[in-house]
């Protein structure tokens, strides 16, 4: 074998190794969270709605176009919001003794002005 061709197979070698071991790195990068389901931008495009029923139940996906990840779709945490519950802020405003008198006839003029 000539050196030419030598050289050639040594470069060719050495970018396919490169090429490997970029793809390993960047293969165990992409599985960065085992517990969420992965799709392709195909499969989202087939059945947009099947898939945001699954994010709904609580699923988490990443959606992956020619393996490379771009998106991913969870659930948005609600708040779950209860009723505040009764003296909540007791003892901490005095409501004076004329709250219920009322208004003078300036106040209640200047609401009516027009």
């Amino acid at each position: 074998m000539d050196s030419l061709a030598t050289a050639t197979t040594c470069i060719a070698r050495r970018s396919r190794d490169s090429k490997l071991a970029f793809a390993a790195s960047w293969h165990s990068r992409r599985w960065y969270n085992a517990d969420m389901s992965t799709i392709s931008l195909q499969d989202l495009e087939r059945d947009p709605v099947g898939c945001l029923n699954r994010v709904e139940a609580g699923e988490s996906i990443l959606v992956t176009r020619d393996d490379r990840p771009v998106a991913e779709l969870r659930p948005v945490a609600t708040n779950q919001r209860s009723p505040r519950p009764f003296g909540l802020a007791a003892g901490m405003f005095d409501t004076p003794a004329d709250f219920d008198a009322p208004l003078p006839d300036d106040v209640i003029q200047g609401f009516e002005a027009r």
